[in-house]
């Protein structure tokens, strides 16, 4: 494996700061964590910001077939003319931002299943989390890599200040793992703090049983946007006062706590109580 560095100078190219482009620059790691991705001749993986190849190639190399979503023109042009042709058929790199790409299109093909691989730029890995939850259903799984500060957010329990509305969410959709921490020294170029790779997957039925995803989605990002308030107090920006109260009463909730304290199950008795009588989609 050529170093990133060689490959973008003779491409003429550089990392972009605005994009948060750290390129893998470690074989034997690429290596090991497509085979921890478990993908196959039977697997379509669809790849964030592939970049220079690094997981590609051994993606491929596996027999999947991969569709790799790469907005950087330079880039989906060199994967284009050096990983394509030697994996005909098996490489459709997608010139697009990903939170623009339907992941359900892109299942289709595939039988309606993906496996999701990246290295996530940390500026938008939140948004691209949300976008993976919402379309759980076409996901088999996903093998992703974090700034380590987001993963241990991810991975936290509730009552400290890592604990947020990301650990709550993925808590209750997903079971998450750490699989490998990786130095700044495998990266160019170098970030300045560590990253994790973590493995995502997703429940086929969670429990407690949601009466509405919308409502829970909207009493946790309530309660974490003020966190500093009480739990009521937070619930009050969003929802009117009768329902925050009747809902607490009946969660058997504390309106006095804090929503670092809640953990996901609380939070799915909370979105239910809140929730009550109201049909799926509708305005609580």
């Amino acid at each position: 494996m050529t170093s990133p560095r060689q490959v973008l100078t003779k491409l003429g190219l550089s990392a972009h700061k605005g994009r948060g482009q750290h390129f893998l620059a470690d074989p034997n790691l690429a290596g090991k964590i497509v085979k921890l991705a478990g993908v196959g001749p039977d697997r379509t993986v669809l790849e964030i910001g592939p970049g220079l190849g690094a997981l590609t190639g051994p993606l491929l190399e596996s027999g999947a077939r991969v569709l790799a979503v790469e907005i950087d023109l330079g880039l989906a042009k060199y994967l284009n003319e050096e990983l394509a042709p030697r994996f005909p058929g098996r490489l459709t790199v997608i010139t697009e931002d990903i939170l623009k790409v339907s992941l359900e299109e892109a299942a289709r093909p595939a039988g309606g299943r993906l496996t999701i691989v990246g290295n996530l730029p940390y500026l938008i890995s939140t948004p691209i989390l949300l976008k993976l939850i919402q379309s759980r259903r076409v996901v088999d799984g996903a093998v992703l890599m974090f700034q380590r500060e987001l993963a241990d957010r991810l991975l936290a329990g509730p009552g400290g200040k890592t604990y947020g509305r990301l650990s709550v969410l993925l808590g209750y959709w997903a079971r998450t793992t750490r699989l490998l921490d990786l130095s700044p020294q495998a990266f160019h170029p170098r970030p300045k703090v560590g990253s994790t790779v973590l493995a995502l997957a997703f429940k086929d039925s969670p429990q407690p049983e949601l009466k509405s995803p919308q409502v829970f989605e909207r009493v946790v990002a309530a309660g974490f946007g003020r966190r500093r308030k009480t739990l009521r107090n937070a619930l009050l920006t969003v929802f009117p006062a009768d329902r925050v109260d009747a809902a607490l009463a009946e969660a058997g909730i504390n309106p006095g706590r804090r929503a670092e304290t809640l953990s996901a199950v609380e939070f799915v008795h909370l979105a239910n109580a809140i929730a009550v009588d109201r049909p799926e989609g509708s305005s609580p």
